[in-house]
């Protein structure tokens, strides 16, 4: 039994990993192909407040429905930029996804003007054990996000969220020393961010 938890739990990982490279690979691609196409509109300096990842929204990068997950969410603003066939931001249902997929963009010429994730110093999260996994809880009302800069990002803990291990945010420093404290892992800032940081959580 303990065998075939662990052969399920390293079939996850790998497919996880896949599928983050995947969205690596792309990313590269789109770098390369450049941006072509209509003029920009003027740059957008105030990004617009956050929106609710609820109502059945869906992660633009794996389709996954936002609040059926647990774990970090995210949301990003382009400069005279949406997601094709609505206005608003791109959504994401872990912060994996959305820093590969932002990445792409600015590699094909577009400007972020906003980035929202989930503050777990703002929220009651839990974290609740499945499958031998610890993952943390789904937050996607407007005002449980924080801007990208302001946050603190917990990696390498022993928690989860929707896509596997993932950056976890806290716009309070005290609240993500205590986190890091008590499951491990580390801090980072918001500018230490990568692709090839999220890549190899």
């Amino acid at each position: 039994m303990c065998h075939h938890m662990r052969s399920a739990e390293r079939r996850t990982d790998y497919a996880r990993r896949a599928f983050l490279r995947g969205l690596a690979a792309a990313a590269t691609v789109g770098a390369t192909a450049g941006c072509l196409g209509d003029d920009p509109e003027p740059a957008q300096t105030e990004p617009p407040d956050p929106v609710s990842l609820g109502g059945g929204k869906a992660c633009d990068a794996c389709g996954m429905v936002i609040a059926d997950h647990g774990g970090p969410s995210g949301q990003v603003f382009y400069a005279g930029d949406h997601p094709p066939d609505r206005d608003g931001p791109a959504w994401y249902d872990s912060l994996t996804e959305l820093v590969i997929e932002r990445d792409a963009a600015v590699d094909r010429g577009r400007e972020p003007i906003g980035t929202y994730v989930t503050d777990y110093a703002a929220v009651d999260y839990e974290i609740r054990e499945t499958a031998g996994d610890r993952i943390i809880s789904s937050h996607v009302a407007p005002d449980a996000f924080v801007r990208w800069a302001e946050a603190a990002y917990a990696v390498e803990t022993g928690v989860v969220g929707a896509m596997g291990p993932d950056l976890l945010p806290f716009s309070d420093r005290g609240a993500a020393e205590s986190f890091v404290e008590a499951e491990g892992g580390r801090l980072v800032e918001a500018d230490a961010v990568t692709a090839d940081l999220v890549s190899s959580l």
